[in-house]
């Protein structure tokens, strides 16, 4: 708060300490008071285990939906590693941007914004800042617990609204068999799409068969996450 009340410039780049910026940023930013800029993430090894693979399919669909929701006007998350606010317009959000809780500024960045109307747009490709793959598993389940564990805390419609339906789509698989397909190749071709505009590579046979795996594993993932979120909120 006392480094965003220093600074003299207009505009403020807001990323992780690990994040790999683009080489060439910016010339002209758009005139909004949060760019929602997109990330990229890569494995920590030359030889990505299963859970570095599933993680950066997950991270392919998470950026997709980011990026389509922010284009479309109803931003619904934000990438806290890599995104750009206006200074003033921080500084008038900072009383509802929860400081204490760890992990997730970015979310109530956004939630301010969206309540005082500000103007939130999604930033160019080109700008993509890159994040490397937690290759342990309990590191990477505390880190997504600990996401989940910030969820009682949103207010915005946009953000609870998806949230919700996210969690019947995936509750749906476990329910209804048939959806299971549904949601397998809508959520891959969600995912061929985003790789086409962010010029990576295409998915593949075996980008594929990850996201069966995926769609199978994410409801008891997802339930575990918010589960062990809740209760351990406090104690990050």
């Amino acid at each position: 708060l006392e480094g965003m009340r220093a600074l003299t410039s207009e505009f403020v780049w807001l990323t992780d300490a690990d994040a790999i910026l683009p080489d060439q940023l910016p010339a002209a930013l758009p005139d909004a008071d949060l760019i929602i800029l997109p990330l990229r993430m890569r494995a920590a090894s030359e030889k990505p285990s299963l859970l570095e693979r599933l993680q950066l399919l997950e991270y392919d669909a998470i950026q997709a939906l980011t990026m389509r929701e922010a284009r479309r006007g109803k931003a619904v998350m934000c990438a806290g590693a890599n995104l750009i606010v206006r200074r003033s317009a921080w500084l008038e959000c900072a009383e509802d941007i929860r400081m204490d809780i760890p992990s997730g500024d970015d979310m109530f960045i956004l939630e301010a914004m969206k309540k005082r109307g500000k103007r939130v747009v999604a930033g160019d490709p080109a700008w993509a800042a890159t994040l490397t793959a937690v290759p342990e598993w309990r590191a990477f389940l505390r880190q997504r617990m600990r996401w989940a564990g910030k969820a009682p805390a949103f207010r915005d419609r946009d953000i609870l609204r998806r949230g919700l339906l996210t969690a019947l789509s995936n509750l749906l698989v476990v329910l209804l068999p048939g959806w299971f397909f549904v949601k397998w190749i809508a959520d891959m071709l969600l995912i061929s799409r985003h790789r086409k505009e962010m010029a990576l590579p295409p998915v593949g046979w075996k980008g594929w068969g990850l996201g069966a795996i995926l769609t199978l594993l994410y409801p008891f993932y997802m339930l575990l996450c918010l589960v062990g979120g809740l209760f351990r909120r406090h104690s990050w």
